[in-house]
This record gives structure tokens, sequence and C-alpha cells, in this order.
């Protein structure tokens, strides 16, 4: 039986002609394409992913603070609500939607917002999903900044007041919050001495670079306290041999998925590579062509 899913604590449906746009928010004639396809989907899919609001007692009740889209995707298709996350009172999020607002406008910085989202998804029970859906961002990104924030203090400190000067990306970052706390600094203090790229580091340990969910996972049996049965007894391998059919069946997808686009780009080469042929036959032609021609116009002179 799958697990059920958790609901962020402050979810609400909400009208969405409720929600008022704050200055400069509200989405203009460039972004028209885009809300004309996003409410394709929306009518076809349905509503998908989070607002992100406040709500005070002034009017409007709600302000947007992340998916404007969204919005004016919705009002344009006249939904009675939408699914919005709300921050009430507003103040009391001050200090994480100036965060949120400098991520947008591509000034934030990878500590402060590592531990903003940290503070927000604990005080909101936020899964990640919901996180990255509230912010407008993908899983993975917040997977990622989420793994700065389990960088040590002292490493913190170090990295800001390096004698070198040298900051790191957030993927240099990732790979170091990643890593046990024991072994921060000195990976931290490797990175810059030895100037490594982030692909230098790849070959170093991948798994700090894979994204949260790839390909299939193997599975092994698990501890009796994962597990509502007793350890190694029939009920506890019953549904081990169910969870290893499912996953599978999941290979047998994937592998068939991959085997399809592998298909689709020999055939395209195939054919590609037959046009070039066709046309360097008719290139031949041609060049052989005016090479008689030249050949014969020469035979006149001699």
């Amino acid at each position: 039986m799958a697990r059920p899913k958790r609901k962020p604590r402050l979810l609400q449906s909400i009208p969405p002609d409720e929600i008022g746009f704050a200055p400069g928010q509200e989405p203009g004639e460039d972004d028209e394409p885009a809300v004309a396809r996003l409410a394709r989907d929306m009518r076809r899919k349905g509503a998908r992913g989070l607002l992100l609001v406040t709500h005070d007692d002034d009017a409007p009740p709600y302000r947007l603070v992340t998916g404007g889209l969204q919005l004016a995707a919705a009002r344009r298709l006249r939904l009675k609500s939408i699914q919005a996350l709300v921050l009430a009172p507003r103040r009391e999020y001050a200090a994480e939607l100036r965060v949120i607002e400098r991520l947008h406008g591509g000034t934030w910085e990878p500590f402060e917002l590592a531990d903003t989202l940290r503070a927000l998804g604990t005080r909101c029970g936020l899964t990640q999903t919901h996180t990255g859906q509230a912010i407008g961002k993908s899983r993975d990104f917040v997977a990622g900044i989420l793994a700065i924030s389990n960088i040590q203090p002292e490493v913190r400190h170090w990295l800001g007041q390096n004698p070198q000067g040298k900051r790191l990306t957030v993927r240099h970052l990732r790979y170091v919050g990643r890593a046990a706390a024991a072994e921060q600094m000195a990976i931290a203090q490797r990175i810059i001495s030895e100037n490594l790229s982030t692909k230098q580091l790849e070959t170093l340990n991948p798994q700090a670079f894979a994204p949260v969910r790839r390909g299939v996972r193997v599975r092994e049996p698990l501890p009796a306290r994962d597990q509502q049965a007793v350890p190694y007894s029939e009920k506890y391998w019953r549904r081990f041999l169910r969870r290893t059919a499912t996953d599978l069946r999941r290979l047998e997808r994937q592998e068939s998925r991959e085997r399809t686009r592998l298909e689709m780009g020999i055939e395209a080469a195939r054919q590609r590579l037959a046009a070039l042929k066709t046309e360097a036959r008719a290139r031949r032609q041609e060049l052989l062509r005016r090479q008689k021609l030249a050949e014969r116009n020469l035979a006149r002179f001699r």
C-alpha cells in the first residue's frame, strides 16, 4: 500500500479573484503566450503546483508572492479556486519573503537561501516538492540548496574569510554539504587550494552530483523497523517480492523507452546518411560533367 502524500499545513483553496498582484508583478503582453499555453494545460490536466501568497486583513485579503502566470491563467479560465500556500500574517514571514524575492531577482546568496528554505519547510510542514512549487523551482533545485544548509558553521566562516578570496559555486557548496561533517573542512580547503572544477569533483564522487531521482533503485531487504512484519518471515518476504516485482516492471518500462528513443535516433541517422549519399552522388555527377566540359574546351587549344 502506497504511503499517503503529506499535505502542507498552510495549504488552502482560494478564489483567484481574492488574490492581488504586487506592483509590477502582473504578467504583461510579452507573457501572453506563456499564460495562454499554461491555461490550455490547466484546462486539460487541471491546476497543478502551488501559489505562494500572504494574508492580512487589508484588501485584497491575499497578496501574491510567486506564481503570477498560474494566477493569470486561473483567472482566464474563471476557476472557482486554486491551491495556495498561505503565509499569515505577512509581517511574520518578512525575512523569508525578502529572500524569495531576491531569488527571483537573481541576487540570492546560497547560505541565506538554504537556511531560509530549511526554516520555511520546517515551520510550514513542507516537503521538498511543495517547497519547490511554492518558490517556482524544481525539487532537485530545492534538494541541492538544502544540502548547503548542512555545512558546518566553522566551514562557513572559513569560506567567508579564506585568505585566497575565492568563492565556491552552488555546485561546489552542494558537494561540501553532502559530505560528512568531519570531512567538510578538508574538502573545502582542497577545492580552493587545487582549484577543482565541478567536473573534477564529479569524477571523485559522482553520487554527490547525482539527481535525487535517477533510474530505478534496486531494493534491499529492509530492517524490521521499516516493515510492519516480523523480519525474514513469510509476510516479510512476500512484501519484499512485491516491491522487487514493481522495480522490475519499472525497469522494463525504462528500457523500453530508452530502446525506442535510440531506435528513433538510429532511423533518423540512417535517413540523414541516405540523403547525404544522394546529395553527394548528384554533386559528384555535376563535377564530372564540368570536368569533361573543361577537357573538351581545352582540347580545342591543342
